[in-house]
């Protein structure tokens, strides 16, 4: 929703980035006795972690703060470290191509071959980069008949496929998305 309280100004991020940002600080880094100084910070890693360095969401997120008299107020893609687990060095751009270029070359699908299942695993990619990109998995056979077609949930990190229905050979894997496509072939034994 955003607004504005003691002069600061908090563009919205959603309810449900916001629910989700919330939930992940407090279920892995807030602890019983936390207070909010510290609860802030963790919920900033949080948002940090969830949408990457200098993303709009963990912006937002330290400038609800301030607007709350927790902590300063933030100024776009100022980095600190403020948690244990996040990425210690500034990133200018978070939406820069290059750097969406490296988290997509760390994908894997595994295991190759495979008899039963098959992993894709996103890699470097978080939350924020899933949701943008809008990635569709599909498996088609050497003839290009689309065989298998599967949506993942964007807070999957990984997903998995089953293909022991398949019949043995050699198979193609197809990952789809907004300034995304890879094609993978594997082998089904």
């Amino acid at each position: 929703m955003g607004g504005t309280q003691l002069n600061k100004y908090v563009a919205g991020i959603g309810i449900n980035k916001a629910a989700i940002i919330t939930y992940y600080a407090y279920t892995n880094l807030v602890g019983e006795f936390t207070k909010y100084p510290e609860a802030r910070e963790l919920t900033i890693a949080a948002a940090r972690k969830l949408y990457g360095i200098c993303s709009f969401e963990e912006n937002q997120t330290c400038k609800a703060w301030s607007a709350c008299n927790i902590g300063q107020y933030c100024e776009p893609c100022e980095f600190v470290p403020i948690a244990w687990g996040c990425d210690a060095q500034v990133r200018s751009n978070p939406t820069n191509v290059e750097d969406l270029e490296f988290k997509k070359r760390t994908m894997k699908v595994y295991p190759n071959p495979t008899k039963s299942e098959l992993f894709v695993n996103f890699g470097e990619l978080t939350l924020g980069d899933r949701q943008n990109l809008n990635l569709a998995i599909e498996i088609f056979d050497v003839n290009g008949k689309l065989l298998v077609s599967k949506i993942p949930d964007v807070n999957d990190v990984e997903v998995r496929l089953e293909v022991s229905k398949l019949v043995p050979g050699i198979y193609l894997l197809r990952i789809n998305g907004y300034l995304y496509n890879n094609s993978i072939r594997f082998i089904k034994e």
